[in-house]
């Protein structure tokens, strides 16, 4: 015998992982005994344990629900129970008393699930009656689902009768009679009245588990056609307000999260614990604590609504042109329901769905449109966190045994497989990237999230481009790349041509501050667009964002050009020379002390990271010193303006300023330099009467720029 304190959240004992060798009786303080077909919470005079068998493993979890106390007891077999009532004589009415009414919620949960089975049954097929005519109202044939035709409502046959359910309710009713004048007249009555109620909960058990086995039976054949129901109900509910051909229409969502959970068709079980988890979230006001149990529900739930955002992503993919507004709304937004994110949010979600049009150009694009061009094979999938594309990863996979070569020869074509490598890898991980708080990230629209106007936070294709055009007001060369042309034909053997390839901006369904550069080039390609991503909304200022990304870019870029020797100062490059610049500057004569001092400071604020130290400088290079604003040291400014140069207009007007006078003139001669060939080569074909090819035309452009 021993006394336990058990604190709030404490578990006891835990079902399959330790053997029943004790009993407990509850002194103060409440413990939940829970198992996957029900729960129960016991309190003061408790038995904990009556339900299970002693030797055998522990069935069900017990976990203190508030601080408690219980008196622990040697349990061999049954017997002991009686040594242990004789020991508690005083409090034996009260023993018996607990142990009847923890037997009346027992049966309360079986009550309970027999009625949901029989309510859904029934909701079912009255769906089936109406499910004509709900196709009948859209103007199409409804679909035959043989497997719901076939179903049976579930059986009152659990071994349990209606006359011990009335027994065991009316000992519930008179408990206070009985504990005075019944329990208290011997230890025996109370150890019979206990051993009795043993028998419910193995009822109870069985019954339970009956029954779940008929729900999730029930749920699997019924899946697609409740599925089918639901969507043509939300599409009806869409025609009659309204929605479709009226952009400007304000729209209500109602029931967002049974259309997406139907449209999905994703595993019922997994479709359930994402509902279930939803509607409890959304009621905890204090869902963003700091706790274990909090940030452990929040990875739960982000790990389901990832399992039904791939779900309902596939299923679009077969029918594209029946897809509900909540399921674009989850596309785009990552929306799952209109009382987690709130009325006036969900309206404005819809608006902004309703008026979305995509990018003409293709490279600012939404979660959705972007993992389409990965599953229709458009592009290839992007980086995983280890550095390795689809390729290298099938090879991994085949190299360690997982698959054999004619399967990874297969999954290199396999659009399914593709979208799989990148939603588990740049979706979900740039999800959480984006959303710039990883402790309390979920992946779903929140409107506790919402700290920014919805209109002013929306990123948009507009706004996007404007802020690069901005940057690109400055930083002229900033997506340039060099390649090669050749041209026999013309004389032309080798010639490096400047070609602009603008990144892809993908825009994921986050609420978030942060950018992020996932990949400067695909794969091994340096023609190839980068790929960066930012939160569909930006809480925090986008053009600082865009313009951080800018610089990361240009860092990696560098890097991924010069390969080995990116940091090799023999070989001048940006990244070369920056890094010589921030690793010796106590050396450098061209740097005064305060500046020496302002570099010491700087580094130390980005924990030596040379690369931070260049993005911050090129932030303000682009932000002051192209305003004609000095805000960096002369060596600095030098590197940076000899890779980043300004355009030619910026460039006139600040050929005066001491600061860059010098700067300027060395770049134009340079410029020159490079012009003069290629003139003399576009006066040459001119003279000769050969077209000149588009090629060189635009290249003299840039060289002039």
């Amino acid at each position: 015998m021993a006394l336990m304190t058990l604190t709030k959240g404490m578990p006891l004992h835990a079902a399959q992982s330790e053997q029943v060798k004790t009993l407990e009786v509850i002194l103060k303080g409440t413990v939940m005994i829970d198992s996957p077909n029900f729960t129960l919470h016991a309190g003061p005079g408790a038995i904990l344990g009556l339900a299970e068998k002693p030797g055998e493993g522990y069935r069900f979890n017990y976990k203190a629900e508030a601080d408690a106390q219980v008196m622990q007891y040697p349990y061999e077999s049954r017997d002991d129970l009686l040594r242990i009532i004789q020991a508690n004589q005083k409090i034996a009415p009260l023993l018996a008393a607990e142990a009847v009414r923890l037997a009346c919620e027992a049966l309360n949960v079986r009550e309970q699930k027999l009625d949901y089975n029989h309510t859904t049954y029934n909701r079912i097929m009255d769906d089936l009656a109406l499910y004509p005519e709900l196709c009948q109202s859209l103007g199409e044939y409804p679909q035959s689902f043989e497997s719901v035709q076939h179903l049976q409502p579930p059986s009152h046959e659990d071994g349990i009768s209606d006359w011990e359910c009335a027994t065991m309710r009316a000992l519930l009713q008179h408990a206070d009679t009985l504990r005075k004048n019944c329990y208290s007249l011997s230890p025996d009555i109370a150890v019979g009245f206990i051993l009795m109620t043993i028998r419910y909960y193995e009822a109870v058990t069985k019954a339970c588990e009956l029954s779940r086995a008929y729900e999730q039976d029930l749920k699997r054949q019924s899946a697609d056609f409740t599925s089918a129901v639901q969507l043509v109900r939300a599409r009806i509910a869409e025609h009659e307000q309204g929605f479709e051909g009226d952009e400007n229409h304000a729209g209500v969502i109602e029931n967002a999260l049974d259309t997406i959970l139907s449209f999905s068709a994703a595993d019922p079980e997994v479709t359930e614990q994402f509902r279930e988890g939803i509607l409890a979230f959304r009621e905890n006001t204090n869902r963003y604590a700091t706790t274990d149990d909090a940030r452990t529900t929040r990875r739960a739930l982000g790990k389901l609504f990832y399992e039904i955002y791939f779900a309902a992503f596939l299923r679009s993919m077969d029918a594209p042109d029946k897809i509900p507004a909540a399921v674009k709304m989850l596309f785009q937004f990552g929306f799952v329901d209109e009382v987690l994110a709130g009325e006036e949010n969900t309206s404005m979600l819809h608006s902004m769905i309703s008026a979305y049009q995509p990018d003409p150009a293709g490279k600012v694009l939404t979660a959705y449109e972007w993992l389409k061009m990965i599953y229709e094979m458009k592009v290839e999938p992007s980086k995983n966190e280890f550095d390795q594309d689809y390729p290298t990863w099938l090879r991994e996979q085949k190299t360690s045994g997982e698959i054999k070569e004619e399967q990874m020869n297969k999954l290199l074509t396999d659009g399914k497989s593709r979208f799989f490598f990148e939603a588990k890898n740049f979706f979900t991980i740039g999800g959480r990237v984006t959303f710039g708080h990883a402790a309390s990230f979920v992946p779903f629209f929140d409107k506790l999230n919402v700290t920014r106007p919805l209109a002013k936070a929306y990123v948009t294709t507009e706004s996007v481009n404007s802020v690069f055009s901005r940057i690109r007001g400055v930083d002229f060369g900033l997506f340039s790349r060099q390649r090669s042309y050749f041209n026999p034909a013309i004389g032309v053997n080798q010639l490096f041509l400047n070609e602009v390839i603008m990144p892809y901006v993908v825009l994921t369904p986050i609420i978030g501050c942060r950018g992020s550069l996932w990949q400067e080039i695909e794969g091994k390609d340096r023609g190839t667009p980068a790929r960066m991503l930012l939160p569909v909304f930006h809480t925090e200022d986008l053009d600082a964002c865009l313009l951080q990304l800018a610089g990361d870019f240009r860092w990696e870029m560098c890097k991924t050009e010069q390969g080995v020797h990116w940091n090799d100062v023999s070989d001048p490059s940006l990244t070369a020379l920056y890094c010589d610049y921030l690793q010796f500057f106590k050396k450098n004569r061209q740097l005064s002390e305060e500046n020496k001092e302002k570099l010491k400071t700087a580094l130390k604020r980005y924990s030596n990271d040379f690369k931070k130290v260049f993005i911050a400088d090129y932030m303000t290079y682009v932000n002051y010193e192209a305003a004609e604003s000095p805000r960096l040291n002369k060596v600095a400014r030098e590197v940076l303006f000899t890779f980043c140069p300004f355009p030619k207009e910026m460039r006139e007007k600040m050929a005066d300023n001491p600061q860059y006078r010098d700067l300027i003139k060395k770049y134009d001669t340079q410029q020159q330099g490079k012009l003069r060939p290629l003139a003399g080569l576009i006066n040459k074909l001119k003279k000769e009467n050969i077209e000149v090819p588009e090629e060189l035309i635009k290249q003299y452009q840039v060289l002039q720029a």
